[in-house]
């Protein structure tokens, strides 16, 4: 009777190992978010080099390339590109009240940091925002999940919402792309 205890536990064993292991998942990397996207007919797909749309550096070397005249002379200068749109919405801004609570990558929000949060791109992933209604553009780095309201796409830092106009009309439509350093 031992040896069948024995093996029926064992057997419990290996199949709640098998169990646990279809619930684990892992987050997606920037290429399997981008064709998840495309697949659901959003025409948006990153054509070449998307694993490297998340930062070597966790995206602090582009702290300084918040938006604006630098984001596009870094463009111009082939320093930058940009894959095509991979996601597009309602884009708003985190409160100041927020400031110093800790992210979901585990950092401190800053007010100044050039940050952002998206539901599904991995953590270090960098993202152009460009607004649809008036064309200018902020880069930000994803450390923090949400927007969980419907219909947003992106919650972003004071210093990002400040680089599109976005604080005096609190939410813009907006289309996002990652950005890709180019290996020279």
């Amino acid at each position: 009777m031992g040896i069948a205890r024995h093996l029926v536990i064992a057997l419990a064993v290996v199949v709640a190992a098998g169990t646990l292991e279809g619930c684990a998942s892992t987050a997606p990397s920037a290429a399997q978010h981008a064709r998840k996207r495309s697949k659901r007919a959003r025409g948006a797909t990153i054509e070449r080099g998307a694993e490297r749309a998340v930062a070597p550096d966790g995206g602090a070397a582009l702290d300084g390339v918040a938006g604006g005249d630098r984001l596009e002379q870094a463009l111009e200068d082939g320093e930058l590109e940009l894959t095509d749109a991979v996601d597009e919405g309602l884009v708003s801004y985190y409160h100041d009240s927020l400031a110093g609570n800790p992210t979901a990558n585990g950092e401190r929000y800053r007010l100044a940091g050039a940050t952002c949060a998206h539901k599904t791109l991995p953590f270090g992933t960098i993202v152009v925002i460009e607004d649809t209604q008036t064309g200018k553009l902020a880069t930000c780095r994803v450390n923090d999940r949400g927007p969980f309201v419907k219909g947003r796409v992106l919650d972003v830092s004071k210093r990002v919402a400040r680089d599109l106009g976005l604080l005096d009309r609190g939410v813009i439509r907006a289309r996002l792309r990652l950005i890709l350093p180019t290996t020279a």
